[in-house]
């Protein structure tokens, strides 16, 4: 034992105090037996429960048996025998007599633990002393021996169940470590966050202080008067906003309608599309129309001269027939007259005869003709009735198309004087909203405006309380200086002040500070002294705003005047033999209400500040509305002049329209004329074939 202990080195950190004493006895107890190696056996056995209850505050090591123990303690024993003295007796000295330091912050607890185990240790002083007496002055060492390895084995025995013990009290320093770390990481963070609001606090405290000394400056009576001068302006804010969400209203509809617009843009374009391509296939049926037209013009041309040809050819046979007619007439009449002439009739028969047949022959080739004609007749008759089918059908599908063109226009002079109305609409509502965002730019200049008073009165108040608090600082430290002075005046100090004062001290100059245990790490000092401040200052928030109002001022002359006469003061008191208390009193309470007015009014300054960013995020919106609706104005404007454009091409395409249905009713007119003329020329055909047939008739007759 004399070999494993030093191995541990236990820290003030790492171990408790009550932990660390057994050690000591360990080694101090096994210097008093220098020669015997059996008495030592039993003083190892004794301090076994101090080693376990040692082990247990630190991590579980491998243990040796002991005779493995006893045989490094033989071996070691004769080199180190008077530095082991020396240490024991250090050890010894050191475990009686513990800091001041860490008995100043040690528990009542652990004050008692180290108090038994001090008795504990003087006891088994003096039985080894006396066993050590016994052994050299009797001489019966059998006797003692075999008493000495009874008391061994029950050593043993309980050596063992204080090593089950310890295992299992090493299973739950296990437990504990790890909950400490975790608790060191927890606490570790609560630092942070600690450091964190102190600064947030000196600035809060900072602002606040400004705050009430910008109230004092600019002449507000009390923080009632700032409120309702923030109430009106609270209300401004929310009229502006109302204002702006009827403007968002707006051009959530203007949207809309752009929409609208867009999407009926886009139906005028698909119809304009449709009437371009109606356009062009009117002009390719027009120009066919023409095609047919002065085909069939030429057609009827070349009709109308060959039946004047053969009008021309039937009048010079009719002539030449009638000619003969009447030739053979008059030679019958002659014939009647004279018998001499019997002779020359019948040679003139012959010859008429001849003729006869000649005529006859051209009678037939006539017939061939007129039956050809007819043919003709015909074939031409059903070219032109199909033509005159198609035409009719062409105007009938080119009136179907004029109806629909006609509803299609009438359709789109609805949308768009629907949509000049809607642009007209939206323009008075452009108008609106202009005159609204006028108004607008006018609260937000007057707002910013303010802004800009508030934050020079802000700098201002800024200057006048960074002088304020740096005299109030110094005055604050001359006033602590001297009350330490006066503490540290043994002649005037009292028990439980000096119990006060030391226990102060020993909480700065211990290393066990503020929250900190034998385990776990220490809060930083300025954290200490922070959360002794905020203790000191628990009932900052009971104190009413009025009653802050009304004494804050009163309070620090007072307090300027308590300065002034504090020498008179201290001597009293030093006379007295009591400090001034009421001074102290006075200034924590002028202390603590100003640092509750400072609180609450810089929560105000942050709301104020919040409020102001929101109105400044509101102007930046409102400025890109009023951008996206001139750019709304533009794009509505390039558009009427899009539709004026349109108009135009509609009123041309509607002129052309009417051109084009004026020809379409002159084509018609004559394509009736030529029926007409057709008809005629079939009656005339029909009427002379039945006189050239009746003159044949009334020939054959003859």
């Amino acid at each position: 034992m004399s070999e494993e202990e030093p191995v541990k080195e236990p820290n003030d950190t790492d171990v408790p105090i009550d932990q660390q004493e057994p050690s000591t006895k360990v080694d101090s107890t096994e210097d008093q037996a220098p020669d015997q190696g059996v008495a030592q056996q039993p003083q190892e056995s004794e301090n076994e429960p101090e080693e376990g209850q040692q082990e247990s505050g630190s991590k579980p090591k491998k243990r040796l048996t002991l005779q493995e123990r006893l045989a490094l303690a033989a071996k070691g024993k004769k080199k180190n025998q008077q530095h082991q003295r020396q240490s024991s007796d250090n050890n010894s000295s050191s475990a009686t007599t513990t800091p001041p330091s860490l008995s100043r912050n040690v528990s009542s607890d652990d004050v008692k633990s180290t108090f038994l185990l001090s008795q504990e240790l003087e006891r088994l002083k003096v039985e080894n002393a006396s066993l050590a007496e016994k052994l050299k002055t009797k001489g019966s060492f059998e006797k003692e021996k075999s008493e000495l390895l009874a008391k061994l084995e029950s050593k043993e025995e309980t050596i063992q169940q204080l090593l089950k013990e310890g295992e299992a009290l090493s299973l739950k320093e296990l437990k504990s470590n790890e909950t400490i770390k975790k608790l060191k990481l927890v606490n570790q963070d609560l630092e942070e966050s600690l450091r964190d609001y102190s600064l947030k606090n000196e600035e809060s405290s900072m602002k606040l202080e400004e705050f009430g000394d910008f109230l004092k400056v600019h002449r507000f009576k009390s923080v009632e008067q700032f409120t309702d001068k923030y109430k009106e302006l609270a209300n401004e804010l929310a009229t502006a906003k109302s204002e702006l969400q009827d403007y968002k209203d707006w051009e959530k509809r203007y949207n809309e309608l752009l929409v609208s617009y867009e999407e009926e843009t886009n139906a005028r374009k698909s119809s304009l599309k449709e009437l371009n391509e109606a356009n062009i296939q009117l002009n390719i049926l027009k120009r066919e129309h023409k095609l047919e037209l002065d085909s069939k013009n030429t057609l009827i041309a070349d009709l109308k001269g060959e039946i004047t040809s053969i009008k021309q050819n039937n009048s010079q046979e009719i002539s030449r027939l009638e000619e003969k007619i009447e030739s053979l007439r008059l030679e019958t009449e002659s014939n009647d007259n004279t018998l001499s002439e019997n002779n020359t009739f019948s040679e003139d028969n012959k010859v008429d005869f001849d003729e006869f047949n000649k005529l006859s022959e051209n009678h037939h080739n006539l017939q061939k003709q007129y039956l050809s004609s007819q043919e003709n007749w015909k074939a031409i008759e059903s070219n032109l009735l199909l033509k005159i089918d198609n035409l009719s059908t062409t105007t009938e599908t080119l009136k179907k198309s004029k109806h629909k063109m006609t509803q299609e226009i009438a359709k789109l002079n609805n949308s768009l004087q629907s949509q000049s109305n809607d642009s007209k609409k939206l323009h008075e509502q452009i108008d609106l909203l202009t005159q609204e965002k006028s108004q607008l730019e006018l609260t937000i200049e007057m707002k910013e405006n303010d802004y800009t008073e508030l934050n020079e009165k802000f700098e201002k108040f800024k200057e006048i309380t960074n002088q304020e608090r740096t005299n109030l600082n110094t005055k604050i430290q001359t006033l602590s200086e001297k009350l330490a002075k006066e503490e540290k005046k043994p002649d005037r100090i009292n028990l439980n002040r000096e119990y006060s004062v030391g226990s102060a001290l020993s909480w700065d100059n211990s290393d066990i500070r503020l929250g900190e245990s034998s385990t776990t790490p220490a809060l930083n000092r300025d954290f200490s002294s922070f959360l002794d401040r905020n203790m000191s200052q628990g009932s900052f928030t009971e104190i009413g705003v009025d009653d802050v109002d009304d004494d804050l001022y009163g309070h620090h002359y007072s307090f300027n005047n308590s300065q002034g006469n504090l020498p008179g003061n201290r001597s009293n008191s030093i006379v007295g033999g009591v400090p001034p208390t009421s001074l102290q009193n006075n200034n924590i309470q002028l202390v603590n209400k100003m640092s509750s007015t400072i609180r609450r009014l810089e929560i105000e300054l942050n709301t104020l500040k919040d409020e102001y960013s929101k109105m400044s995020e509101e102007k930046d919106t409102v400025e890109q509305e009023y951008l996206e609706t001139l750019k709304l104005n533009d794009e509505v404007k390039s558009l009427q002049s899009q539709i004026d454009g349109l108009n135009q091409t509609i009123k041309e395409k509607e002129t052309k329209e009417q051109t084009m249905l004026e020809l379409i009713g002159e084509k018609s007119e004559q394509v009736e004329e030529l029926r007409a003329d057709v008809v005629d020329l079939k009656e005339l055909m029909k009427l002379q074939v039945q006189q050239m047939v009746d003159m044949q008739q009334q020939q054959l007759q003859k």
